[in-house]
């Protein structure tokens, strides 16, 4: 991990031990590491007994999740759920449920589900995510972990107000590729 991911899996780890709810935004370039660091939280939670569901907002992406989380289940579970509009692979035990705004309209979301992880949070509205709050956490308001590399002036306001902490990945992991821009006549 970077020295970026190493002080942002501590504060997310320190915010799950705590009895408040976690609303915490992790905020880094496409290719900084939110995904790892996602990784580790779910295995966190899922250690300590409890469901995480992972929203994504297209499918391809909500793929892209399962099979990287599939593909690391030592780090995390081998009991992994896909659910999205085109295709559902469901397992009445699964430990972590990854999926599209399909997951919104299914009935059995696993009341004991303490985090819930959000990527591309700004292709949410306001009431999706009032929703999947209500329909998860049974008698406790799970932990929120939410992913972007452009966050919305909404996000930013409920950063400068105090409802949402911040962790910011200013710099890749070592193996990531440089970046380019070119002018093309």
């Amino acid at each position: 991990l970077t020295e970026a991911q190493e002080e942002t899996i501590s504060e997310i780890l320190e915010d799950l031990r705590k009895n408040t709810p976690m609303h915490r935004l992790i905020n880094g370039d496409v290719g900084s590491g939110k995904t790892v660091l996602a990784m580790i939280a779910a295995s966190a939670t899922i250690e300590a007994g409890y469901k995480v569901i992972l929203l994504a907002p297209t499918t391809i992406l909500a793929k892209q999740h399962y099979e990287n989380f599939k593909n690391n289940s030592s780090i995390v579970t081998e009991k992994l759920a896909l659910v999205t509009s085109e295709e559902t692979i469901y397992e009445d035990d699964a430990e972590m449920l990854i999926g599209t705004h399909a997951l919104l309209h299914r009935e059995d979301l696993p009341e004991d589900t303490a985090l819930v992880i959000i990527d591309e949070q700004h292709r949410f509205g306001v009431e999706q995510r009032k929703k999947i709050r209500e329909m998860v956490g049974g008698n406790f308001m799970p932990h929120y972990l939410s992913l972007s590399a452009t966050p919305i002036p909404r996000t930013l306001a409920r950063i400068i107000f105090g409802d949402m902490e911040v962790s910011t990945l200013s710099s890749g992991p070592s193996t990531r590729k440089t970046i380019s821009s070119h002018l093309v006549p």
